[in-house]
Formats: C-alpha cells, structure tokens, sequence
C-alpha cells in the first residue's frame, strides 16, 4: 500500500462553470477520488455565515497519473479538463492537500475565523440598497446605537447623509488559520 499512495498525486482539474459539484458526483460515481473544498465565512450585507466552494471552477483528483486511464476523465460531465503546465500536470503536494484537508470537517468545509470591525472617520463605506445602492462615501461619525453619518462628494457638492448603519456593508476582516 506504501508504494501505491507514493505513486498517488493530488491532480487539479478544471471544471464547466458553476458544475464542481456535479463533475465531482460523476468522478466519484467513477471511483475516482476526489476533494472539493468549501468556505464558510460571513456575508458582508448582513453577517449571516454563507458556505462557498472555495476554488470555484476547479476540483482535486487523487490518481495515479502514470497508470490510471485519465481519458474518462476528461470525458466526464462538468469537467472541462486537467489544469497543465505545459505538457505537465498541475500537482498539489501532498502535504499542502494534508494541511488543507485537516483544517476541514466532514463535509469538506474550512471554518474561517473572522471579526466584524467597526467604522472609523474618513473609511470609504459602500451603500447597499436604495437609491444610493453601490455608491462610496466616507464615514464621518456614528449618531445613535443604529445611525451613522457619511460624507457623498460629487463634483459638485458635498452631502452629509445620516443612514441606519445597516444600510452600509460590513468591514469584514478574516484571521487565516494556515
């Protein structure tokens, strides 16, 4: 069994858009080994924790590249083929898979560790919703427990606003666990 994992490579395969998990359904319904990584992190809009294929557009493959027949693969739906530099395969090392795969649960997802910060003078703040939905002001102050001030520039004038905080999306800083 030594000798067979040493052989074994981590290989990165590229899939259709939006089709990980269905390329990884009919690998694995091949027999072919695979791991798709999840993220789960909070959304800025409203902080609800949201879980997201964590390389969107690719899956790993557990093969043996020198003597497994990689065509089916290739072939298969959702896949669009291996990832290659030049005529060589992208491999992953196996310890760097390790590392990845242990910091995972069950269901292949990383929690990631984060915090919600707060605005200070002068950040550049973007609106959601509204009539100023996507636009960029800074913040100037926070008035009450649920409102805050922020500077709109145009060319033509200044406008200080005062919206519920909610209405601004969220600083989110992630603490990386690697």
């Amino acid at each position: 069994m030594h000798q067979r994992t040493k052989r074994y490579s981590w290989l990165l395969i590229q899939t259709k858009a939006k089709q990980e998990e269905i390329a990884k359904l009919n690998l694995e319904n091949q027999k072919y080994k695979t791991f798709l990584p999840y993220i789960i992190f909070p959304h800025s809009k409203d902080e609800s924790l949201q879980r997201q294929i964590m390389f969107p557009g690719y899956i790993f493959i557990f093969v043996d590249p020198k003597k497994d027949n990689l065509s089916p693969v290739r072939s298969t739906k959702g896949v669009l083929g291996f990832v290659r530099f030049g005529e060589s395969f992208a491999v992953v090392q196996n310890r760097t898979m390790k590392s990845l795969m242990s910091r995972c649960d069950d269901e292949s997802t990383l929690k990631v560790d984060y915090e919600i910060l707060d605005f200070k003078r002068d950040d550049i703040v973007k609106i959601k919703g509204g009539q100023l939905n996507g636009m960029k002001a800074k913040f100037v102050s926070k008035r009450s427990e649920d409102r805050v001030r922020i500077l709109l520039t145009s060319s033509k004038q200044n406008l200080v606003l005062e919206l519920p905080e909610s209405s601004l999306e969220k600083k989110i800083r992630l603490n990386p666990s690697f």
